[in-house]
């Protein structure tokens, strides 16, 4: 197994952008540096957290696709021999556990379907999951921004349904633990950026993400 480094993980990441050059590179960029941050406020390996946080959604490196970038990651980082790195393809989507709800569509093999669902409710997640939840939860191909925002931006491109409500629910959920453990609320962590982002109005890198 090998060690990720942050600067291996970009490398992975510019050379996805030749098959794949939409917002989700950013965002991923985005992602990668909060993770960054949030780790070393916590006082754990922020070269980690930012490695994961860059290659998060690797699987997109495909094409459009919905969950199937989940396993499509896995897979591709796996044959790498980045074990680490490929856990966080398949648990940064899905929160406590649960598979129930995700946002998106089950695009992919009823076989790999069901690898998903046995990896993910049999995996016990540790901070760096959750790190990556929580800077995903707050990346926009444009900066960092509230998770009220960028949750808005997820169920524009994905719709409601009756998972909705719990599904951002458990995304509050994990803020709340990260901010139990910093002992304040993560926005202390990225005031600045939220600002410049809010003002800044980018709200077509909103609706395009993805498309």
């Amino acid at each position: 197994m090998q060690n990720l480094t942050p600067e291996k993980a970009l490398e992975i990441l510019e050379e996805a952008r030749k098959l794949n050059p939409k917002g989700w590179i950013e965002h991923s960029i985005n992602v990668g540096k909060a993770a960054k941050k949030i780790a070393e406020a916590l006082g754990e390996d922020a070269d980690k957290a930012e490695s994961f946080g860059y290659i998060h959604d690797i699987g997109r490196r495909v094409g459009k696709c919905s969950l199937s970038h989940t396993i499509e990651g896995y897979k591709y980082l796996k044959e790498l021999g980045y074990d680490d790195a490929a856990r966080i393809c398949l648990t940064h989507g899905f929160m406590e556990n649960s598979v129930e709800g995700a946002f998106g569509q089950w695009d992919m093999p009823d076989e790999e379907k069901e690898f998903v669902k046995d990896y993910v409710e049999k995996t016990q997640l540790n901070i760096y999951d959750k790190i990556i939840q929580l800077a995903d939860c707050i990346a926009l191909p444009s900066g960092i921004t509230t998770i009220e925002r960028r949750m808005a931006d997820v169920c524009l491109r994905y719709g409601f349904d009756e998972y909705t409500e719990g599904n951002l629910k458990e995304r509050l959920t994990v803020q709340h633990e990260i901010e139990e453990k910093l002992g304040y609320s993560i926005f202390k962590l990225f005031k600045e950026e939220v600002i410049e982002n809010l003002e800044n109005n980018k709200t077509k890198d909103v609706y395009s993400f993805l498309k």
